[in-house]
């Protein structure tokens, strides 16, 4: 029987530059899927708290307050105004 490959959500070279940011010098070829399941699944998670947010909020958009906030209630930051691991700038 031949193995499957789950095809990534990230691309290799985004989650290289994601590592290389992060202080690693190369990866093996099995990292990748590895890393790709954990964004994957974070983002998935953060996606959701962030949208049950904005409804409490009663919009539709979620803007990264309400991702600051998601990150609160998760106990991942002290407040909303704390340092979010992005700037706004970066944020499309």
């Amino acid at each position: 029987m031949s193995e499957t490959t789950i095809p990534l959500v990230f691309s290799k070279p985004a989650i290289l530059r994601l590592a290389r940011k992060a202080g690693v010098k190369s990866l093996c070829e099995d990292a990748y899927g590895a890393i790709d399941q954990l964004i994957s699944q974070r983002v998935r998670e953060l996606t959701h708290d962030s949208i049950e947010v904005v409804k409490v909020r009663g919009a539709k958009t979620v803007f990264s307050c309400d991702i600051a906030e998601a990150l609160k209630i998760r106990g991942e930051i002290r407040a909303a105004g704390d340092q979010l691991p992005f700037n706004k700038a970066e944020v499309v």
